[in-house]
């Protein structure tokens, strides 16, 4: 990944990078269907399967943005690919990676098991990183918003 080029210095694989200098802990989650806790679970236990990656909420939202002006993925078919519905739009929302909503304009969500939810919508230049501690139905949502993206 281009994470060093990309000046995302708080964003690393776990157990395969060094833990960043002056970045906070990790969250605390929990997952109570499951009765797991994630300081008991070492994250890498995904890191072949799209997980094990680590990031503050702030280089989430830069990654993705990134990832949309193509800096990650240069090939305009890939990305063309990442946002076409893989079946018909009124079936499923889901596109490569990404769920696809028009809403009067394109919106786009990403998540990740324990972690970071990530909505973008580009024609408003607006991405919002929102943070879960508690893996549930009724999730809690933290908003994480600009005033708090702060160097850590």
């Amino acid at each position: 990944m281009k994470y060093k080029e990309l000046n995302l210095t708080k964003t690393w694989f776990i157990d395969l990078e060094n833990y960043p200098a002056n970045t906070l802990a990790l969250a605390h989650q929990y997952a109570s269907e499951y009765k797991w806790d994630s300081y008991a679970i070492n994250p890498s236990w995904d890191l072949y399967g799209g997980g094990g990656i680590a990031a503050t909420a702030k280089e989430s939202a830069l990654f993705f943005q990134y990832l949309f002006d193509g800096k990650i993925i240069q090939d305009k078919q890939i990305l063309k690919a990442m946002h076409t519905y893989v079946l018909p739009s009124d079936q499923s929302k889901y596109c490569l990676g990404l769920y696809h909503f028009d809403m009067g304009f394109n919106a786009y969500y990403h998540g990740g098991w324990w972690g970071l939810m990530l909505f973008i919508l580009r024609n408003l230049m607006l991405q919002l990183p929102f943070l879960r501690y508690k893996k549930t139905f009724n999730i809690l949502l933290i908003l994480l918003s600009e005033r708090n993206f702060k160097s850590y």
